[in-house]
């Protein structure tokens, strides 16, 4: 997923994977690895960004498999959808859309 996710004009680099995501944010010295948000984010399989609430911030939909045998836990593998609080910081909205 790409786009300006924190609000500072410059572009974030995020991609999903088994241990959760991986963030890249773009600025004047090139593109470092930065901190991705916390929380349940694991095995994700790709995502989306779009504004869905409309506030004009890029808000994160991520999609989660589950592949092979894993934990049998509520969640496990289930989609998120992460409102972009328009600080840096998402806040997982899954059971209120």
């Amino acid at each position: 997923m790409v786009g300006d996710l924190d609000g500072d004009g410059w572009l974030e680099l995020w991609m999903t994977e088994e241990s959760g995501l991986i963030s890249f944010t773009s600025g004047p010295s090139g593109l470092i690895q930065s901190e991705a948000p916390s929380g349940d984010l694991t095995l994700g399989s790709g995502g989306v960004t779009a504004d869905y609430d409309g506030d004009g911030d890029l808000d994160v939909y991520l999609a989660r498999w589950v592949g092979w045998p894993g934990p049998e836990e509520p969640g496990y593998g289930a989609n998120r959808l992460l409102r972009n609080d328009g600080d840096g910081t998402f806040t997982d909205v899954t059971e209120l859309a």
